[in-house]
């Protein structure tokens, strides 16, 4: 499932924005253009965005079984923990990986049939920690690594996620005449929500303009119904742009 998660941590707080594609990356197809990428979840010391990337369904080569979710995994894994107190959102994060992993013996033969390994399947998960905004991601390889959990720093009012990483220089080209001009927009220093929303949309929408695939070939797997949300320690998650099928 290649993707474009689009985090931002201004001032009052986070906001979230995701495509709604599905790409078979093996067959080069598009399976779906409504996938919901960001999810709510909340525990005892704050409310939580969570949002995937990479591949989340576990299937033989050739098959269309799926043998493990990784989504549906991790949002049960959300719901055991909204009772749960952490010591800070890496340990919450670190519980999360815990519960999906190891991967059940089928789902590492699956694996197996790979000539190699399919891309890591990524969870971001953004807001409060006994009220401080708080940022990490876990990274579930499918080479026999163990997951990784990690911290990330807030970069206020930075562009953070997951996408072609060449896409933000592109979208801030200056020139009048250059690629995906129409597009341009701040992804730095941004300081309001209301920035932060439409600098989340616009870079997106231009990950999924035509003229990208000419710049990064990547960009296929980007496209469908774009969903945003917005995360502050007061009014815990809303949404802006709903998915079209919320799951």
């Amino acid at each position: 499932m290649p993707t474009a998660i689009v985090s931002v941590f201004a001032e009052q707080g986070f906001v979230v924005a995701a495509d709604g594609r599905d790409f078979d990356l093996e067959k080069q197809v598009v399976v779906s253009d409504s996938v919901q990428k960001i999810y709510q979840a909340t525990y005892p010391h704050g409310p939580l965005a969570y949002a995937f990337s990479g591949t989340d369904k576990i299937t033989p080569r050739g098959s269309s079984e799926t043998l493990f979710d990784y989504v549906s995994e991790a949002m049960k894994a959300a719901t055991v923990l909204k009772n749960h107190n952490c010591r800070s959102l890496w340990h919450y994060a670190d519980s999360v990986r815990a519960a999906l992993w190891p991967l059940p013996e089928a789902v590492v033969a699956a694996l197996g049939t790979y000539d190699s390994p399919p891309q890591p399947f990524i969870v971001f998960i953004a807001g409060y920690h006994n009220g401080r905004p708080k940022r990490a991601h876990i990274t579930f390889f499918h080479d026999g690594q163990e997951p990784e959990v990690s911290s990330d720093q807030l970069g206020n009012g930075n562009l953070y996620g997951a996408f072609p990483r060449e896409m933000p220089r592109i979208v801030e080209d200056l020139a009048d005449d250059a690629p995906l001009a129409a597009y341009r927009t701040k992804l730095n220093g941004i300081e309001t929500m209301d920035e932060a929303i439409a600098a989340t949309q616009k870079f997106i929408a231009a990950l999924k303009d035509p003229v990208a695939l000419t710049l990064d070939s990547r960009c296929v797997g980007i496209g469908g119904h774009v969903h945003v949300c917005k995360v502050t320690f007061a009014d815990g998650f809303q949404w802006i742009i709903k998915p079209l099928l919320i799951r």
